[in-house]
């Protein structure tokens, strides 16, 4: 079983990872729209993965890190990952995660999911989702083709077989 305190380090580290990786592709020029979100990829992976209420925990941390590397609120992407973490882990058990289809169709709604989440919270909702929603469903798309590759990277950063999970598991973190 995986300890807690290497789920946390980990998601640390990951989280961080991704956001240099978003933030570097960004610095070299790629478009917004093509540029996928990682962090979210991870919080999928965990609500399949360690679907439990530390689980809920680490997408919330997820969250708060972009959160504080966009520099705007606090709170609209932790939110936003939240309610997706808990959307996905009511039925992650009734979804064939080894699937490339499923991870593909998972984080395309989840993205726009997310999306439309973060900015109905935000600010100044309605004039952001009509001008960016282009822009949306590009990085939906580009989030959706890096599933299947980052999913076995992640399982393999945690040691999970394939059909492990928390859940699965007596002595789960609830």
């Amino acid at each position: 079983m995986t300890h807690p305190l290497r789920l946390l380090l980990v998601t640390f580290f990951v989280g961080g990872l991704s956001l240099g990786i978003e933030g570097l592709l960004l610095q070299i020029g790629v478009p917004l729209a093509l540029v996928p979100e990682f962090v979210l990829l991870f919080v999928i992976f965990l609500s399949f993965y360690v679907a439990s209420s530390y689980g809920v925990f680490l997408a919330f941390l997820c969250g708060f890190l972009v959160d504080m590397s966009s520099g705007g609120l606090l709170g609209p992407w932790a939110g936003s990952y939240v309610i997706c973490f808990g959307a996905v882990s009511l039925i992650s058990d009734r979804i064939y995660v080894e699937s490339g289809f499923s991870l593909v169709f998972i984080s395309v709604v989840l993205t726009l999911l997310s999306q439309i989440i973060y900015l109905l919270i935000s600010i100044d909702p309605f004039s952001q989702l009509f001008s960016e929603w282009l822009s949306l469903c590009g990085r939906a798309m580009s989030t959706a083709v890096m599933a299947p590759l980052f999913f076995p990277f992640l399982r393999k950063l945690f040691s999970y077989s394939r059909g492990d999970s928390i859940r699965g598991r007596s002595g789960g973190y609830s």
